[in-house]
Order: structure tokens, then sequence, then C-alpha cells
């Protein structure tokens, strides 16, 4: 390179320098997607991927950064109005909605689900990643109504707690039934989450499953009401099921003087569906059971 080339070189390569520094995360994603086919290469670290995209945007001409970055990247204390990104079941369900909400659009996925390879286990740079993508396909006069709807359906989840409410955490057999339930429910909204959850939540696999049950039930607040409450109500009745099931393992005699009408109903009962009388017993006060539970909890009565 000749010496005055190499100086006006060095002197664009400063200038963009100074203002890939000042930029934030959502800026500087929203630089690299925009030519990523150009730049989708590993990179060592935070600091190799800046020199690197600097030096992409030095050789480009009449780079009109403030002009592009105005409207394909939102600006990250519009975001945090709207996201918290100390919350992992919070970022989760943003990343869904997210999604779902592009996926109305007519381009490839993969066209904003890839981001730079040293922030792959970073599910709040995928969050940003995506909010670009919805902020720059959003009209001028809308950019920020999308991330209102998203906040107004995650007030309503939280509200509602009776969704999660009656799964116990600390239970590692029902957590395990669930996360099993769920999965092969086939009821998970587009891709699970699970990958995200484990390498943010530094805990226990427990966790890690509580962590994808909830949000994989909070994902059916994207779908319509009615289908999410079939699929709720037909999973707690499953688990309680099994629970009743498990606790006939060690059943007890027990003498229930009833009438000698009654007591022809229930064989006759038992002949109709073809049962043992104690089973056709069982079978009644389940149901009635579970019709009397604590509709609004969603946790037994006693």
């Amino acid at each position: 390179m000749h010496k005055y080339n190499q100086e006006i070189y060095l002197k664009k390569y400063h200038q963009y320098e100074l203002k890939i520094n000042s930029l934030g995360y959502p800026q500087l994603l929203a630089l690299w997607s925009k030519d990523s086919s150009n730049l989708l290469e590993n990179y060592c670290d935070f600091a190799d991927f800046k020199r690197k995209l600097t030096n992409y945007l030095c050789k480009e001409e009449n780079y009109e950064i403030e002009e592009f970055l105005k409207n394909h990247s939102i600006k990250e204390s519009d975001l945090l109005r709207f996201l918290n990104k100390n919350d992992i079941r919070e970022m989760s369900f943003f990343k869904k909605f997210c999604e779902k909400e592009l996926s109305s659009l007519i381009f490839s996925f993969d066209s904003f689900s890839e981001i730079p390879n040293f922030f792959e286990d970073n599910i709040y740079i995928k969050c940003i990643q995506l909010s670009n993508k919805l902020y720059s396909e959003s009209k001028t006069s809308y950019k920020l109504e999308n991330f209102k709807k998203f906040q107004l359906i995650w007030r309503n989840i939280l509200s509602n707690n009776r969704d999660i409410s009656w799964i116990n955490k600390e239970d590692l057999e029902q957590v395990q039934w669930a996360f099993s339930y769920i999965k092969k429910s086939e009821k998970s909204l587009f891709q699970p989450l699970m990958n995200d959850i484990c390498l943010v939540s530094q805990s226990t696999q427990l966790i890690d499953n509580y962590l994808y049950v909830i949000t994989e039930i909070d994902a059916l607040s994207l779908g319509q009401p009615a289908e999410k409450n079939l699929f709720l109500d037909k999973m707690r009745r499953a688990w309680s099921q099994k629970k009743f099931r498990d606790a006939g393992k060690t059943k007890k005699a027990y003498h229930l003087p009833l009438t000698k009408e009654t007591h022809k109903q229930l064989e006759f009962l038992s002949q109709i569906l073809n049962k043992p009388q104690a089973q056709v017993l069982e079978s009644i006060i389940r149901d009635k059971y579970q019709e009397y539970s604590n509709q609004k909890t969603g946790k037994n009565l006693y």
C-alpha cells in the first residue's frame, strides 16, 4: 500500500474505531447482521469482533452508519424499558414472542437468528438480535409497539400465577414428570429453550428442567387461550391421576357401609364398566375430588 494511501486508510480506520467503540450491543449487532455473510467467522473475543468489524467498514464506500442504525437497531435503553435482562424466564418468553411475531413475515428465519460465535451462549444477546429485526421490520411510527405488546402479555402471565403454581420446583419427581410430559406432548412453541436455559442458569439439573417447564407453559400464552387452558387442564389431571395411582400401591382395606340399593347400583356399574367394585369407587372419588379441587390456585383442598 502506498504511504499516502496507507495514511488515509489509518485515519479512516481510527475514525471508525472510535465510532465502533462508542456503540452498544444493539448497534454493533445490527452492523454485523447487515453483512453477516461476509463477517460470519470465528472471533477470539469481543475485541477481535470489533477490530474485524471496523476493518470491514473501512473497506466499504459511502457507508452511512448513522442512517442505517436509526432504522435497524433499537436503543438498548429503550429495550430495557420493556425487558429485564436479569430474568431468565422473562428473556426466554421474550425470545419466543419475537420469534412468533417475526415468523409471520416473509424472509429466512436464519437471517436474524445468527449471532457472532462468542455470543452463542448468551440469551440476552439473542434477545437483542431478535429485537433489532423486529424493530427494523416495523413501520417508523410503530417501532416500539411490539415491545409494548410483549410487556402487556408478560404482565398478564405474571398476574395469573395459577398456570405454574401447582408445580413445585423443589419436587424433583414432579418437575421431571412435567418436563417429560411437555416434551412428549409436542405442544412446545417454536424451538425448545432448554439449551439457552442450561447455558445461562449455572445451577442443578432440577432447576434447568423447572425453567424449561415454566417457560414452555409461558409460551402457551402466545397461542389461543382455549388451547392453553385445555392443555394445562389435561396436564394437571394427568399429574393428579399419577399421584392417585402411586398412592394405590399402598392401599389399605376400608369398610364403607352402603344401602342395599347403593350396593346394587355399584354392582351394576362394575359389570357395565368391567371393573372391580373397588376400582369403580376409586374412579368416582378421584373424578369428584378433581372437580372440587381449588380451581383458583390449581392446588388441592387438603
